[in-house]
């Protein structure tokens, strides 16, 4: 009993998910004869399918678009391998930006803290509070300094 080439495409992809590891590199997967046959748009949804469940690296997806020799086959590969490629760079921008707002607020928290107890040190010492505003305008070494200098001379 033979299949569609799509059924038989999807079984195979399958299958090597189950078997893990570089199973979905194989060329059992990659049957380019069959792929062929698999209307295009399923065979993009497939190969989308691979990535997505993979977990593949750039440089993975890069050298198995590069070993495909049959046009129809490499142009679709490289459509979706491009698009996942994408949202990957995506997600990885969208990540570095989330870190990077919680690491300034992790450092404004820092300062504002810093900011607070140079001047309540100041007024437990009866020295003149110093302005927020311009408290703000030093550097992080430079306000660390005063809190030091501060500190040791209520000591």
């Amino acid at each position: 009993m033979t299949g569609t080439p799509l059924g038989v495409l999807t079984l195979r992809v399958l299958k090597a998910e189950r078997l893990g590891g570089d199973s979905l590199l194989d060329d059992r997967v990659w049957d380019e004869a069959l792929m062929q046959r698999v209307a295009t748009d399923a065979l993009a949804r497939i190969i989308n399918y691979i990535f997505g469940v993979s977990g593949f690296d750039i440089v993975t997806i890069e050298n198995k678009v590069a070993s495909i020799q049959t046009e129809p086959v490499k142009r679709t590969t490289m459509t979706v391998a491009e698009q996942y490629i994408q949202r990957g760079i995506e997600q990885g921008i969208e990540r570095g930006i989330e870190r990077g707002r919680e690491e300034g607020v992790r450092r404004g928290i820092e300062r504002g803290v810093l900011i607070g107890s140079i001047r309540t040190l100041q007024r437990v010492l009866g020295k003149p509070e110093s302005a927020v505003n311009e408290l703000e305008k030093l550097p992080p070494d430079r306000l660390q300094a005063l809190h030091d200098q501060l500190a040791r001379e209520l000591r």
